[in-house]
């Protein structure tokens, strides 16, 4: 997961795919992901809205958004790699080899999609790409601060 803090203040998910619209164009299938409410919410995993951006049946990326709120003057974009086709999906995960070899064969590098999305937050939404990695965060931590604080 890739996670960006933007300079603008993009308050709604909407306003968002449009950006992404405007930027990408009909290059990739785009889709708004509704939450799931209830008991389907804990069955589905899906409990936040999100814009679902697919290349193929193996290649995907959910965009989520955190806007502003407590005094915070930017929007976090996270960029989730997931893999669209459920069937696909449970496959890759039951069965390593098939992944690896097979898949990758046939629906090819996902490398120029994410490098595409990374692109388009980066120079769009004016975004700086956060370190989210462990050793940041005991760092950040240590100081007593956020891994939105720089």
């Amino acid at each position: 997961m890739n996670m960006y803090k933007t300079k603008q203040n993009i308050t709604s998910l909407e306003d968002l795919q449009s950006m992404l619209k405007e930027k990408l164009g009909g290059k990739y299938a785009m889709e708004m992901n509704q939450a799931d409410k209830g008991a389907k919410k804990f069955l589905t995993g899906n409990a936040q809205n999100s814009i679902n951006l697919k290349k193929n049946g193996y290649h995907g990326l959910m965009v989520l958004l955190t806007p502003p709120s407590n005094g915070m003057d930017y929007s976090v974009i996270h960029l989730v790699p997931y893999t669209p086709n459920t069937i696909i999906r449970l496959i890759t995960q039951n069965a390593g080899i098939l992944d690896n070899l097979i898949f990758k064969a046939i629906w090819g590098s996902g490398n120029e999609f994410y490098q595409d999305l990374h692109d388009v937050v980066l120079e769009k939404f004016e975004a700086e790409q956060v370190d989210t990695s462990l050793t940041n965060s005991f760092k950040q931590m240590i100081k007593g601060k956020s891994v939105l604080d720089n």
